[in-house]
């Protein structure tokens, strides 16, 4: 093993590839656990959309020599907590119990990746869940839709981003559970994943119980598979009809981010200006709309998710707004006003306000065990650079109006991609 110590940060290469990641708290009672495998929607198999989604529900169903029941007595009947969630390029497991359990805590996560067996009954029924699930959130569609939702499909459609795969999986079928063994087997490999745990824990001897645990999981076999990352940039304008009784249209926006800015102080401007893009503040877009007679949402993306720390791949901003059947052109002409004024007048000190909202946002999720158990796995998976949390802090805080006008004006010069819904009956 090779270990390298960072502060109270220490990070060691399991021999099967898996990262560890420690990060101990003598004050804390509880240790929060998180594991993130580099393996999402984008890997969804031609024809399989959903997969990926599906296994992370899977994991949740228990194994051979644990039961489901194991799992949630385990952390729910502690105290703690357990969940999972799927995003484009990666998936993250995390848990939170007394810091007494992480033995007990260690043998099931490796046994829940080590001895994935998925029934036909258990596909079943989480596909259904799943369905279920999707049917209470993004398709419920309370305003004009999520046209977010497609803003990669227009920005990646070269790509396997372009797939969004928070749908409902393939229908039941005897072929499926052999599917998603297959897709464990060939995509959560332990080289491209990591288990971070912080909290009440000795570094020494928890990477003891990891080794013997996740660490033991066997290493890939065979190459490992690299998925192909985007190269260049595609724009266009689709209008997606969305079922509902809304009564509000929306209209996504979405840039495609090349790599030249994704370096620490361009990537950061971008998230600053997402951020006054989405405020209520003299160069926001509410105030502007509202002056056009506009007064649904709006709302700014850096990130799938508005994410600083998921830009490794498929990186775009997006900038959506609610509105009315006839006011979406008044919409694009007020977002690249908005875009044309950040890049001349930049509001210096709005900017250094922004900046310093989105440095204490940080803080507290640094601060909060479980976000910074989720934030060092998927950072070490993703940016190979456990330290890039605290990194992102002076990003932001170095970020200025020249930053912000500069990210502005690419924005207003590069072309975008364009993704409306509306309402069924209520017009265009």
């Amino acid at each position: 093993m090779t270990a390298e110590g960072t502060g109270t940060i220490t990070t060691h290469l399991l021999d099967n590839g898996m990262s560890f990641v420690a990060a101990p708290d003598p004050t804390a009672t509880t240790v929060a656990m998180s594991i993130t495998w580099r393996v999402g929607f984008a890997d969804d198999p031609d024809g399989m959309p959903g997969l990926a989604h599906l296994v992370e529900h899977l994991m949740f169903q228990g194994t051979r020599r644990h039961s489901r029941q194991d799992y949630y007595r385990t952390y729910f009947g502690s105290g703690g907590c357990t969940n999972a969630y799927t995003r484009t390029g990666h998936t993250t497991y995390h848990a939170e119990f007394p810091a007494q359990l992480l033995p007990a805590a260690i043998e099931l996560e490796a046994d829940r990746f080590g001895d994935f067996a998925p029934t036909r009954q258990a596909v079943a029924q989480e596909a259904t869940l799943i369905t279920r699930e999707i049917a209470e959130t993004t398709g419920a569609r309370p305003l004009g839709g999520f046209p977010w939702e497609q803003v990669q499909a227009t920005l990646f459609a070269d790509t396997a981003h372009s797939h969004n795969g928070y749908v409902a999986p393939p229908g039941p079928s005897s072929a499926l559970p052999a599917a998603c063994r297959e897709f464990v087997a060939s995509r959560y490999r332990p080289e491209h994943a990591t288990i971070a745990l912080v909290g009440r824990l000795d570094p020494d001897k928890a990477l003891e119980l990891v080794g013997l645990g996740v660490g033991r999981l066997a290493p890939a076999s065979e190459p490992a598979w690299r998925r192909p990352c985007p190269v260049g940039g595609t724009a266009g304008r689709v209008v997606v009809d969305a079922p509902g009784a809304g009564q509000w249209h929306a209209t996504a926006f979405g840039w495609r981010i090349p790599e030249s800015w994704l370096i620490p102080r361009r990537g950061a401007a971008l998230a600053v200006l997402a951020a006054l893009v989405h405020g209520d503040g003299s160069s926001g877009l509410p105030r502007r709309l509202r002056a056009c007679g506009i007064r649904g949402v709006v709302r700014a993306d850096f990130g799938m998710f508005g994410n600083l720390d998921e830009l490794v791949e498929a990186a775009y901003l997006t900038i959506q707004a609610y509105h009315g059947p006839t006011q979406r052109q008044t919409v694009r002409e007020a977002v690249q006003a908005t875009l044309e004024t950040l890049a001349s007048h930049p509001p210096a000190t709005e900017v250094r306000t922004t900046a310093a909202r989105l440095v204490n946002q940080r803080r507290r999720a640094l601060a909060d065990p479980l976000d910074l158990a989720k934030l060092l796995a998927e950072q070490r998976t993703l940016w190979l650079d456990a330290q890039r949390p605290w990194a992102v802090l002076g990003e932001l805080t170095a970020t200025d109006a020249a930053a912000v006008a500069a990210a502005a004006r690419w924005l207003a010069n590069t072309d975008r991609a364009e993704v409306g819904t509306r309402i069924l009956g209520v017009g265009r």
